[in-house]
């Protein structure tokens, strides 16, 4: 991995991290991106927007999981470097083994997310994985600069609020993700177009894989 930024980022290879965060603070935030290759990480916060959230302040330090925001990036010719880009952010997760129990959203990022392996498990009051820049409020309006993309591992999701949520796309190319939630009919478990997928929550916004999806 290149990295050349000024502003701060969080690395972590073959590491083992026990995290708890108090009052509002989240358990990794990184300013430019969040790179996780491996490690067994541990993540538990306190704190948290578990009442009146909005996406509009998806910025704020408000008990997360991991949270990424605030550099230009883009991924290179090489999947290993990143070269800066035009205002997006980004979690990659490559590997490892992540725990996290979080009041606000467990993996937000205010762009992209990229999950392309490990064992993932996550509870939260709010969203298990989340995609939104603070543009838009909470809502069904589409928004080009956030996406969650999934090309391998094993997600397991129990969520209070929406268990997978891109304010763009959302994108299944391989993997292993069973979600738990939401528990009331004001939000929905995900919506997706490939993987292997399983899903279970109230109905009252169900949204259903197209019929290209495994």
């Amino acid at each position: 991995m290149v990295f050349t930024y000024e502003k701060g980022f969080v690395y972590v290879d073959s590491s083992t991290l026990k995290l708890t965060s108090s009052g509002t603070g989240d358990g990794i935030q990184g300013d430019t991106f969040v790179d996780i290759v491996s490690g067994t990480i541990n993540i538990k916060t306190n704190g948290g927007a578990t009442t009146n959230i909005n996406e509009s302040s998806s910025d704020a330090v408000d008990g997360k999981g991991i949270k990424a925001g605030c550099i230009d990036y883009t991924v290179g010719d090489s999947t290993d470097e990143l070269e800066l880009k035009s205002e997006k952010y980004c979690v990659l997760i490559k590997g490892g083994t992540i725990d996290i129990n979080s009041n606000d959203d467990a993996i937000h990022s205010n762009g992209e997310s990229v999950i392309s392996g490990g064992t993932i498990t996550i509870s939260t009051g709010d969203d298990g994985i989340n995609a939104a820049d603070g543009t838009n409020s909470q809502g069904s309006i589409n928004n080009t600069n956030c996406h969650i993309i999934i090309n391998e591992g094993e997600i397991t999701v129990n969520a209070d609020g929406d268990g997978i949520d891109s304010n763009g796309t959302l994108l299944f190319n391989g993997g292993y993700t069973y979600v738990n939630g939401p528990t009331n009919g004001g939000n929905a478990s995900l919506d997706s177009n490939g993987g292997y997928l399983i899903a279970v929550g109230a109905l009252g916004m169900v949204e259903t894989p197209s019929v290209s999806s495994t």
